[in-house]
């Protein structure tokens, strides 16, 4: 109320003068309020854009010890297109910030439980990595990733021999057992190739080796590396996550 009456004491002594002294005058007594006000409407409208122009996230997934590319398009826009997503409103999330390296036990924590927390909330889709992460990924006790019969029928499966990766459940069960908290996974005994089921005792089919996509490649900097990608379990998307899984073996 005070303000309100110190507005109209000034403008009764401003509305008789000159125009280029009501100005000097406003300046004088009322820039900082006339700051504050310009400042809290560029914020106000900022956000307004802001929201206007986020997009949906649609799809999401982990590309662990990966480099975001010059460009991703080349590989997403196929995968836009052949799922039907709308480039306007809708993208997808591909979160390469994480790495799980060898002998980095504290950085492998962090990234896998990360992981584990995003798959709890469905806020995952898929996970890539090289052979390295993805073992690590495949061989946790939250079972992650899940059985690709599920997802691909039989004779896609069939003709993908070769390049699917196979984990051995039968660890999972030792990391579950009453004494699997204190198993360090790096002392477990792993499959010397992971595309031979033959020597496992429960092998179950979990990702696919993709290193022939260029495009992927090329996107995340991983010329030359072993490319495995598996899709989450816990999906809250799994017809997106099926539709991904065929797009990459085109």
């Amino acid at each position: 109320m005070k303000f309100i009456k110190r507005i109209k004491e000034d403008w009764q002594k401003v509305k008789d003068m000159p125009t280029k002294e009501k100005w000097e005058f406003f300046w004088d007594y009322y820039k900082i309020q006339a700051i504050c006000i310009i400042l809290i409407v560029v914020l106000i409208v900022q956000g307004v854009v802001t929201v206007a122009n986020q997009k949906e996230i649609v799809f999401s997934g982990f590309c662990i010890n990966c480099k975001i590319g010059v460009d991703e398009k080349p590989f997403w826009n196929g995968f836009y297109e052949t799922a039907g997503i709308d480039e306007e409103t809708q993208t997808v999330a591909c979160y390469s910030d994480v790495q799980i390296m060898p002998g980095q036990t504290q950085l492998n924590n962090n990234t896998v439980q990360r992981i584990i927390a995003s798959c709890a909330v469905q806020d995952v889709d898929f996970i890539a990595g090289d052979p390295y992460a993805f073992q690590v990924c495949a061989y946790t006790s939250q079972h992650l990733l899940t059985d690709l019969r599920e997802v691909l029928d039989g004779e896609t499966l069939e003709k993908l021999a070769g390049r699917i990766y196979y984990i051995d459940e039968a660890i999972i069960d030792v990391l579950n057992a009453p004494a699997g908290e204190q198993v360090e996974p790096d002392a477990l005994e792993y499959p010397k190739d992971p595309k031979d089921p033959g020597p496992m005792k429960k092998p179950v089919p979990v990702g696919i080796d993709v290193s022939r996509r260029k495009d992927l490649q090329k996107a995340y900097y991983l010329d030359g590396t072993i490319i495995y990608v598996g899709a989450v379990r816990s999906t809250a998307r799994p017809e997106l996550t099926r539709q991904f899984m065929e797009y990459l073996l085109g």
